[in-house]
């Protein structure tokens, strides 16, 4: 299965291990899916947020917070595995 772009990060807060991700493509990103953001780091999505509200789904348009396992940064692109 090929990579599918589905957003970008456009902030990282350090103090929650959380990146916000853009959703600009017409994707579903839910929890359980696998998830590289920037050069090659990939993990499951096991914390979705929108609206600072915790959902299973997030689609085009939405900025989610997805809790991540390390640092990114802004403008690392986001696809779905």
């Amino acid at each position: 299965m090929a990579a599918k772009l589905i957003g970008h990060i456009v902030r990282y807060l350090n103090q929650y291990s959380v990146g916000l991700v853009d959703i600009t493509e017409d994707e579903i990103l839910s929890l359980g899916d696998t998830v590289e953001i920037g050069n090659g780091y990939t993990q499951k999505v096991s914390y979705l947020e929108v609206n600072r509200r915790a959902v299973n789904q997030a689609r085009r348009g939405d900025v989610a917070a997805l809790k991540v396992d390390r640092q990114v940064s802004e403008g690392d692109m986001v696809y779905k595995l």
